[in-house]
């Protein structure tokens, strides 16, 4: 399995459903949630959080989809400042596993290789029509992906309780307190200083249990 891949038809039941892998169950299914995706909206779709992954699947092309490893994901939380976005929204930083100008000049000299094209992305926004969800949908992505750790992290002794990120999405998020900390848990000290202004406004749990 991939972190992070594109999906088609053939990951699709013929009335249009996620089509589960082996030993996977669904947690929550979410439709008319948009995707903005890497600063593109990818349009209107369903939202899948399994127990393995969470997909989003176009409501207008069946070749169009997405799903994404919970270990990828390393900060999720709820956006609710229209200042930061406009509409209410669950918010995820991705995990890179090359610098982004790193990433972009290998983009520019290898053709295209399966997944290449996410080395450099970072984050991205699942928008439901049904805004009352979210705290549902937090929940149940905060659940899943706490039996999903990095395997990096175990690799490296595993995160120690002050290395993880809990914040109560209902308390929101405090910029002058939070912000460096958060970063530094999500392993992304190296843009300490900008790239990230819509987690000032952002409430919620960052990645690394």
């Amino acid at each position: 399995m991939m972190p992070i891949e594109r999906l088609t038809s053939m990951h699709r039941t013929d009335d249009n459903a996620l089509v589960l892998q082996p030993d996977e169950s669904l947690t929550r299914e979410q439709g008319g949630t948009r995707l903005w995706f890497n600063g593109s909206d990818e349009g209107q779709g369903s939202l899948y959080i399994t127990s393995q992954r969470v997909v989003w699947l176009s409501s207008d092309d069946r070749d169009k989809g997405m799903a994404f490893d919970y270990p990828v994901i390393i900060l999720h939380a709820i956006s609710r400042d229209p200042q930061a976005f406009p509409q209410p929204c669950i918010y995820c930083q991705l995990k890179a596993d090359r610098p982004p100008a790193a990433a972009a000049a290998a983009g520019e000299e290898e053709e295209g290789g399966e997944g290449d094209d996410f080395d450099a992305l970072n984050e991205m926004r699942f928008i439901p029509q049904d805004e009352t969800c979210l705290d549902d949908l937090f929940r149940a992505m905060s659940e899943m992906a706490a039996l999903h750790p990095d395997p990096d992290m175990l690799q490296e002794g595993g995160p120690d309780d002050d290395d993880t990120l809990f914040v109560n999405p209902h308390n929101g998020w405090n910029p002058p307190e939070a912000e460096e900390g958060a970063m530094d848990d999500a392993e992304e000290d190296e843009d300490e200083e900008g790239g990230y202004e819509d987690d000032d406004e952002a409430e919620g749990e960052g990645e690394g249990a």
